[in-house]
């Protein structure tokens, strides 16, 4: 049967539609209409709430839910090796589907409708995301230190096994790409490694860049150029590159992002955190690079709420240029709603023909009262806990706030065995 989500008010990044209704038939919008067609429906009344284009987490480590709360208060590589890398040494399959549908069901609960993932035991996330109804772009998180060789790497084995039997799972909602971890944590053997093998099986490749200045030094160092420069003499930008953090970009290095049509994932509450800094932007944008926006894990942010990330997305910049008309409303829910950049081109919007990944706000909050300007209200006012319904390719995953897909209370409990073993 056919969705009609009524009494509705539609907010994209480039237009507003006031009192209307969204018809969905099967994964698509079939039509939006100021009246109501004739026809059985099963009926949404969202109430005069505020629907946005599915929100979409382009940098996470969905399982790493496992370790929120753990280690704060360290800069970043001490943060990783002295707490992060042990811990997830001592992480199984089965608490990697149990952290990933964690994750899963707090993105779907906050407006998230397809996420973008760079870790170990991808199956298990994988299968986390045929369970959960959300879309996902997943890659296997690999490093290598120069052994073993590259066809007996688990790294590579992981990943080319993963694309074989992964990518465009669950009719379509699952797509998978290469995602060597950062320069720092590789070499450039290996890098173009990755590289042709995402040539090979026409997808593209997530990393980690410009992350810490240390990472820029440390690159200097040894390579006398940025982490940006290395990779785009590597030839690694002859592919689609998703760049996750790009904190500490020269304008060299944001003319290559631009040049290679790669994508810039900004991370800001993570940066914030960890004290890595705040990301240029202002300048990526002036320069025309695309943008997307990420939360990164759990354990170095600590939510997932995207909405949240696209609340800093537009302050952090605006505070940090001292303009506040650095970045606007709309620029930052443009970014958080960029879809192609993962991949997936018919989603990003709610218009006719496009794939339903919907998601309602509901405005009947005294902090969301009185709505002069529907999307300021969405990026100033709003919070992951006003979201009421989610729909990811027409299926309802959030009705009126509760979880239609995931068994909150099973989880849970599953997480309490996987701590009491990994602590």
């Amino acid at each position: 049967m056919k969705k009609l989500i009524k009494n509705v008010n539609i907010v994209n990044a480039e237009n507003i539609l006031k009192n209307t209704n969204i018809i969905i038939n099967g994964k698509y919008i079939e039509k939006i209409a100021d009246t109501i067609p004739e026809g059985e429906f099963e009926i949404i009344d969202a109430k005069g709430g505020i629907a946005i284009p599915g929100l979409v987490n382009a940098h996470t480590h969905s399982p790493m839910t496992l370790l929120r709360n753990y280690a704060d208060g360290y800069n970043l590589q001490t943060w990783l090796n002295d707490y992060i890398f042990p811990v997830e040494d001592r992480m199984s399959d089965d608490d990697a589907y149990w952290g990933s549908l964690l994750a899963q069901a707090e993105m779907i609960a906050s407006g998230t409708t397809l996420f973008h993932d760079m870790y170990m035991f991808m199956p298990q996330v994988a299968k986390a995301t045929e369970a959960s109804g959300l879309k996902a772009l997943l890659g296997r998180g690999a490093t290598y230190f120069g052994n073993p060789l590259f066809a007996e790497h688990q790294g590579t084995i992981e990943s080319i096994s993963l694309f074989k039997e992964f990518n465009n799972a669950a009719d379509g909602r699952i797509k998978v790409n290469m995602a060597p971890h950062a320069v720092y944590t590789t070499n450039d053997k290996f890098l173009m490694h990755m590289k042709e093998l995402a040539e090979e099986f026409g997808t593209s490749l997530h990393i980690h860049l410009s992350e810490t200045v240390k990472e820029n030094d440390d690159a200097a160092a040894q390579y006398g150029k940025s982490p940006t420069k290395y990779l785009y003499d590597l030839g690694v930008f002859d592919v689609k590159v998703i760049a996750a953090h790009c904190v500490h970009l020269s304008d060299e290095d944001i003319a290559i992002l631009k040049n290679a049509g790669a994508t810039a994932v900004h991370n800001p509450s993570s940066n914030l955190k960890l004290g890595s800094g705040i990301a240029p932007m202002k300048r990526l944008m002036d320069a025309g690079v695309d943008i997307a926006i990420g939360t990164d894990g759990a354990s170095s942010n600590n939510n997932l709420n995207m909405l949240e990330e696209l609340h800093l997305a537009s302050l952090l910049t605006n505070g940090a240029d001292m303009n506040p008309e650095a970045v606007s409303a709309a620029d930052a829910l443009k970014w958080a709603t960029n879809s192609a950049a993962l991949g997936f081109e018919d989603s990003g919007e709610i218009a006719e023909g496009k794939k339903a990944d919907i998601v309602i706000i509901d405005v009947n909050k005294p902090h969301m009262q009185p709505i002069h300007n529907l999307r300021l209200a969405v990026c100033y006012s709003a919070g992951g806990t006003d979201v009421s319904y989610v729909f990811a390719d027409g299926k309802m995953l959030l009705d009126k706030g509760q979880l239609t897909t995931i068994d909150i209370e099973k989880v849970y409990f599953e997480i309490g065995k996987c701590l009491k073993r990994i602590f």
